[in-house]
């Protein structure tokens, strides 16, 4: 689209003559990618975090459950670095930069999720001391260096899949599977779309710009519950 529109532009401009390529419809070169609908029941939940955590894969392992935590995308988790944390304030700021948006996603850090992101600290042995050996500015760290790549987490979900003999399910309907168990639970689709860092939509995604924090709190609250297999 954006090759498209420069292209429109500069004809417009009569910087160009002509651009066959602006008549080639998506049509011609495959079909237009489909919705997912594949929602986890909640026992499929809970053994899939059951059986990532058995998993030896290391790094990959805990970026899988991090993202189960919290149904983030994927690649926020893989990115996601200490500076981003404010234990203080227990928010974690997606920055604009990191954010398939554009725009600062903002999540609280609920007890679960601290604990979790206090284990990581003792194992990738991080600190605040830069030049620390094996310090890492980011939470999931690469082999070798920067974060844990895509590859890595497809296939320890994919070999998870095989060990749960279920259906086909990725990481990305996690985030489906909270937004559809949570909405059964009565939880705001307001507050499920923050948790999601979605764009309100309509009138919202112009003027109100609240994160509902305290609410998202309460819902990952009950969402922890379901993926432990705890929640009635």
């Amino acid at each position: 689209k954006t090759v498209k529109a420069c292209l429109r532009w500069c004809q417009g401009r009569l910087l160009i003559e002509g651009a066959r390529v602006l008549d080639i419809s998506p049509t011609f070169i495959g079909a237009a990618p489909k919705t997912g609908d594949r929602v986890l029941t909640l026992k499929e939940l809970a053994d899939a975090w059951n059986t990532v955590e058995r998993s030896r894969a290391g790094v990959g392992k805990y970026c899988v459950l991090f993202t189960m935590l919290f149904a983030c995308r994927p690649r926020e988790a893989m990115t996601l670095e200490w500076v981003d944390l404010d234990f203080d304030s227990n928010v974690w700021t997606v920055p604009a930069s990191k954010s398939k948006t554009n725009k600062p996603i903002r999540r609280p850090i609920y007890p679960e999720a601290e604990q979790f992101l206090t284990m990581m600290k003792r194992i990738f042995s991080y600190s605040e001391d830069r030049y620390r050996k094996n310090s890492s500015d980011y939470v999931f760290p690469g082999y070798r260096s920067g974060h844990i790549s895509t590859t890595a987490l497809q296939r320890l979900v994919a070999r998870s899949r095989v060990k749960m003999n279920c259906p086909y399910w990725r990481l990305h309907d996690i985030r489906r599977t909270l937004s559809t168990r949570l909405s059964e639970k009565e939880v705001d689709i307001h507050v499920t779309e923050r948790m999601l860092g979605h764009d309100l939509g309509g009138i919202l995604a112009v003027y109100n710009k609240h994160d509902w924090l305290d609410a998202q709190m309460d819902a990952y609250s009950l969402w922890i519950k379901l993926v432990f297999g705890e929640a009635p």
